[in-house]
C-alpha cells in the first residue's frame, strides 16, 4: 500500500477512537478503548520512524529534509504527553476519581494529535510526495 495512503488512513481511525471515547460511559470500555488507540498509535509512529523520516532525511531537496527532521523532533514530544496520557488511564478508578479532568485532559489530547494531523496532511506529507515517491 501506498505510505501517505496508509498514514491518512491511520490518521483517521486514530480520530475516530479519541472521539469515541470521549462519549464512552463505561470505564472499562474506556480503559479497552485506549489501550487500543494506544497499540495503533504506537504501530502508526514506528512506521513514520521507518519509512517516513528516514526517507525525508535522504532527498536531495533541502526543505523537505529540514521539514521531516523538525517533525521528527516535534514528534518525540507530542508522542510522550499522549503515551503519558494513555499510561495514567489504563486505571479505570484514576477516571472514575475525576471523570471530568479525564474529560479535559482527553479534549486537550485531541486537540494536540488533531494539529500534528494537519501538519502532517497539509506539509509534511505534500512534501514527501513531492520529493521522496
Amino acid at each position: 500500500m501506498d505510505l501517505i495512503k496508509e498514514l491518512k488512513e491511520e490518521h483517521v481511525e486514530i480520530m475516530r477512537y479519541f472521539e469515541k471515547i470521549k462519549i464512552l460511559k463505561s470505564n472499562e470500555k474506556i480503559v479497552e478503548e485506549i489501550s487500543s488507540l494506544k497499540e495503533l498509535l504506537i504501530e502508526h509512529l514506528k512506521l513514520e520512524d521507518r519509512m517516513l523520516y528516514p526517507a525525508l532525511k535522504d532527498c536531495e531537496n533541502n526543505k523537505a529534509k529540514e521539514a521531516g527532521d523538525k517533525f521528527s523532533e516535534e514528534m518525540n514530544e507530542v508522542s510522550k504527553v499522549v503515551l503519558k496520557f494513555f499510561d495514567k488511564y489504563q486505571d479505570k478508578n484514576i477516571i472514575l476519581t475525576d471523570y471530568k479532568k479525564f474529560i479535559n485532559e482527553t479534549e486537550e489530547i485531541i486537540k494536540a494529535v488533531s494539529k500534528r494531523v494537519s501538519a502532517e496532511e497539509t506539509i509534511l506529507f505534500p512534501l514527501f510526495e513531492k520529493y521522496v515517491k
